[in-house]
């Protein structure tokens, strides 16, 4: 499975360069149950390979890199990167979106987003039941986040749900 050898401001400028491009993308944030996940499943490592960014979340994965020669590997934790690109789409304009989680936990970190970076536009926010969705829910739900105009949607279904929905949509 590729992981690039990236740091957290070049993952952030990526993701910009992605909605400036308007043509969409996914950036996924590996760990090393990511990497077992993809050894597991020939279809599942496509996907992440197909991604416009596999960053290292995970330590080891970094210990990895820099053991291939990649020497400026840095580890990009998903939940350190998440307030850096809220704070570059403030900067830009760009609205986010988040679709997972609970709704308790969205409703935090909505708040906690809008205390930390004031002026923050998120546009959509929501937390799916922990089941498959019927049609009728998934199309509401793609219906939802399309009708926001998220720039940025981050997805917290856990892997590898996540990367396949959004591999999917």
């Amino acid at each position: 499975m590729r992981v690039d050898g990236t740091s957290y401001r070049e993952t952030a400028e990526a993701i910009a360069d992605l909605v400036s491009a308007g043509d969409g993308g996914a950036v996924c944030v590996s760990t090393v149950h990511m990497v077992m996940e993809a050894f597991d499943d020939p279809e599942f490592q496509r996907i992440v390979n197909s991604a416009d960014r596999v960053t290292p979340d995970g330590v080891p994965l970094v210990w990895a890199l820099r053991l291939l020669g990649v020497k400026k590997a840095e580890r990009v934790y998903g939940p350190s990167l998440l307030p850096m690109v809220c704070d570059l789409a403030r900067e830009r304009g760009l609205s986010v979106g988040f679709y997972g989680s609970s709704a308790e936990v969205l409703d935090e970190l909505v708040r906690r987003m809008w205390k930390r970076y004031p002026g923050l536009e998120v546009s959509f926010a929501w937390a799916p039941p922990y089941r498959a969705l019927t049609a009728e829910e998934d199309q509401k739900a793609i219906d939802g986040i399309e009708a926001s105009g998220a720039s940025i949607l981050f997805v917290g279904l856990g892997c590898p749900k996540q990367e396949r929905w959004i591999a999917e949509h």
